[in-house]
């Protein structure tokens, strides 16, 4: 297991919805290959009462294995989607810098990745949102 370009990503997530949704966070590896990307995590939430509520969604760093090496450096995006009854909705993508922080490695990257020398930083201000309407009473 290797050390990986950042520890957890961590969204609080409000929503006023009575519906079962499901809500995944999904690591891009690979602008070239949907292949590489990574569930980090996924959760179902609800029904739950009519009302504005708020719920915590965390997970762990994608595994550093599974990302082509040629992409461990430069901007990638972490997906936030949301679903109902396998339809879905919302697709928030944060992009997302991973770099040497060292100087020499940033000019000169090494072949094979340093992971532990990688830092990591989500412009959490700077997102694309992609939203779906459907008619929810048909899915």
């Amino acid at each position: 297991m290797c050390v990986c370009v950042c520890m957890f990503y961590d969204y609080h997530i409000y929503c006023v919805c009575r519906l079962d949704l499901e809500w995944k966070i999904i690591y891009v590896g690979s602008a070239s290959s949907e292949s590489h990307d990574q569930t980090l995590d996924s959760v179902l939430v609800g029904p739950i009462p009519a009302g504005l509520h708020k719920f915590v969604f965390q997970a762990d760093a994608p595994n550093c294995d599974k990302i082509p090496p040629e992409d461990v450096v430069g901007v990638t995006v972490v997906l936030l989607t949301c679903s109902y009854k396998g339809c879905e909705f919302v697709r928030v993508g944060f992009y997302v810098n991973n770099e040497y922080a060292d100087p020499e490695l940033a000019e000169q990257p090494p072949l094979k990745p340093q992971f532990d020398k990688v830092s990591s930083s989500t412009a959490l201000q700077v997102c694309s949102l992609f939203t779906c309407s459907f008619a929810m009473h048909t899915v």
